[in-house]
């Protein structure tokens, strides 16, 4: 579904710009005013355009950066509170283990895009965790700070990662850069057909696959601002490690 719905809208985004491109070619091969002016506006559209989409393209793949970051702290930090689990007495080390696996797999799961049911699961073995952990060192009351201070680093990152994946390219400014694509793309052809009349589709192929590339970097660049949905996905490989370890460890 999500494949089908990424297609959808580069294809969208790609229809929208070429439909404003033969608007503008049909708008240029019949207007009959001086055309002096159309290089100035094309170049301040461009420029506009080039200026957004930079900066969106920037604020994208920064944030994507940051939310791959995340997922390697989170593992480390999975791993961390499985190696204090050993400070634990019985059978409280062994439960949070079994407790930490689970989480790891829930952790996976919200990375591929099931953010609803991972989400509720991860709440429910947080609390789990928290009281396994309490639980354990109030026998063992001089490894508190440790294992306490593990296990809050590994809920604080999950609360990060939340905060993180809700933040995106405001809608005002994807309304705006849309536009100014579109009105980029009707001005090119506009100002080719005032140019040069009617040559034929030969002589639209530059302007064409100009048209191409806009569409697909702003269609990248909402993929990359909203890797749960989109085919650019986040790597999982640091969670499937740190998984992969904690089914190894004795249960």
């Amino acid at each position: 579904m999500a494949v089908l719905i990424e297609l959808a809208l580069g294809l969208g985004l790609l229809g929208l710009l070429l439909a404003a491109h033969a608007v503008g070619r049909r708008l240029g091969r019949v207007s009959d005013h001086a055309h002096s002016h159309v290089g100035v506006v094309q170049s301040a559209v461009l420029g506009l355009l080039a200026l957004l989409i930079g900066f969106s393209f920037s604020g994208a793949v920064s944030r994507f950066g940051a939310r791959q970051d995340l997922i390697v702290r989170e593992a480390n930090a999975i791993e961390t509170v499985s190696l204090r689990a050993d400070f634990l007495p019985e059978p409280q080390r062994d439960a949070l283990r079994e407790t930490l696996r689970q989480y790891a797999r829930a952790r996976i799961e919200l990375v591929q895009g099931k953010e609803e049911a991972a989400l509720s699961k991860l709440a429910a073995l947080q609390d789990r965790a928290w009281a396994i952990t309490v639980q354990g060192v109030k026998a063992r009351s001089e490894f508190a700070q440790p294992v306490l201070d593990a296990t809050n680093e590994m809920f604080d990152l999950l609360a990060a990662r939340n905060a993180t994946a809700s933040r995106h390219i405001p809608p005002a400014i994807v309304v705006v850069m849309i536009a100014c694509a579109t009105l980029a793309s009707g001005m090119i052809s506009y100002g080719q057909a005032r140019r040069e009349g009617d040559r034929g589709l030969g002589s639209q192929v530059p302007a064409l696959a100009l048209v191409a590339l806009v569409a697909a970097v702003l269609w990248l660049t909402l993929d990359l601002d909203f890797p749960q949905r989109g085919l650019v996905r986040l790597g999982d490989a640091p969670l499937r490690a740190v998984l992969e370890r904690l089914e190894r460890a004795p249960v």
